[in-house]
């Protein structure tokens, strides 16, 4: 009866437990925002969330000694598939398992992940080597001995790592996991409390590399807008330069322009006047050129005739005007004369009566050039005789005195 017993509590329990794995099958959903790293198998697929990859990254970044922490989360089967869900994690600050230790972490995951369970574990050594040693499989099998418990080992210095999973009593060798989104207000916190410092520090440089990138940015500005303004003022100044260079040219060469202006007008009525002898023959091209040259002798031999012509009657002119021009002064200097004999006949004749009744007055023959002062000067040493001259004689001006003329002095 005992063994019948035994038969149906155990058909019972082999009963209700498929019936829990069928209720747990159709209860979740796989991750919908997933990164495959590496090849997963299709009987057993690891899921990461992301917030404990990146937790793994800072905890084994720069770091100089081992590195453990126990792995969170749940396992699942849908289909024959084994899932395992790891959505929390424990850093192990000793890397020993000690009661202490076990303590501490029980309490945090009260306080952090009170939902999940230890489903494996991290180890990290720099320069360790990617493989399962003997002792390693020992300490596994002491810490997680249940099926699909994990083991991750990571070597920080080539950044390589090689994944774990319990199968029966025996650590396979995984081809790779997926890692996973989803919001996980607990591993949040976590990584806030225990890396609170490292990142205000982390933060801090940041800032003063942002502010130090603003300085040097506003600086280039700066020179460059002082750069711009400086060439645009010598650009301004230089065009301004050139402009008036431009135009002072301009003012001063326009009657040049004009000048070249006509002459290339003269020239293109010229050309448009003569006969283009280039399409004649050889021959018609040399008579051409001869008429051309004897025309041109002509015009320089009638040239030359004209101005020596002109040159003939320019001298004739000119003897003719001279001539007439002394003529008409000898005319003029009788005419004088004569009205000046007429004028001193009866003065003479009375001047002669005188002159036999005086003896002692003297008739002077003006000559050319004579002065009544210069002849009183000559006479008399003074010219204290020149007015009483000019009575004697009648003369009213006393320059007006001709060569050839008769003066009695007194």
């Amino acid at each position: 009866m005992l063994e019948v017993k035994y038969k149906e509590e155990k058909k019972t329990s082999e009963k209700s437990t498929d019936e829990a794995q069928e209720k747990n099958a159709e209860e979740f959903e796989l991750p919908k925002n997933v990164k495959q790293v590496g090849e997963v198998e299709k009987e057993r697929k690891l899921y990461i969330e992301d917030y404990v990859v990146t937790y793994l990254q800072q905890l084994t970044k720069n770091a100089e000694g081992t590195k453990t922490a126990v792995f969170l989360g749940e396992k699942k089967v849908q289909k024959d598939c084994h899932y395992l869900f790891i959505s929390g994690i424990l850093e192990i600050e000793d890397g020993e398992f000690g009661e202490e230790q076990k303590k501490k972490m029980e309490e945090e995951k009260k306080k952090y992940f009170t939902q999940l369970s230890s489903i494996g574990w991290f180890l990290s050594t720099p320069g360790q080597k990617l493989e399962l040693t003997a002792e390693l499989e020992r300490k596994h099998r002491d810490l997680f001995p249940d099926e699909d418990s994990v083991l991750l080992i990571r070597d920080t210095v080539e950044q390589e790592e090689i994944l774990f999973l319990m199968e029966g009593s025996m650590l396979r060798d995984q081809g790779g996991y997926y890692v996973y989104y989803e919001q996980n207000p607990g591993m949040q916190e976590y990584l806030m409390d225990h890396k609170k410092q490292e990142s205000v520090e982390e933060e801090t440089k940041e800032e003063r590399a942002i502010q130090s990138f603003r300085k040097k940015f506003r600086r280039r500005q700066e020179k460059r807008q002082g750069t711009g303004i400086r060439w645009v003022y010598g650009a301004g100044t230089m065009l301004v330069m050139t402009i008036l260079v431009i135009g002072i040219t301009i003012i001063n060469n326009y009657d040049k322009m004009k000048n070249m202006e006509k002459t290339l007008t003269d020239i293109s009525k010229q050309v448009a006047e003569e006969p283009d002898g280039r399409d004649l023959p050889v021959s018609a091209q040399i008579k051409m050129e001869t008429e051309k040259m004897t025309e041109r002798q002509t015009e320089t031999e009638g040239e030359s005739q004209t101005e020596t012509e002109s040159d003939t009657e320019k001298q004739q002119t000119e003897s003719q005007r001279q001539t007439e021009t002394e003529s008409e002064k000898q005319q003029q200097t009788e005419t004088k004369m004569r009205e000046a004999n007429e004028r001193r006949v009866i003065p003479e004749a009375e001047n002669i009566k005188e002159s036999s009744a005086r003896p002692s007055q003297a008739v002077y023959i003006v000559k050319n050039g004579d002065t009544l002062a210069d002849i009183c000067q000559k006479y008399y040493g003074n010219l204290d005789k020149v007015e009483e001259i000019c009575e004697l004689n009648d003369i009213t001006d006393q320059d007006e005195i001709w060569a050839g003329e008769k003066i009695v002095l007194p």
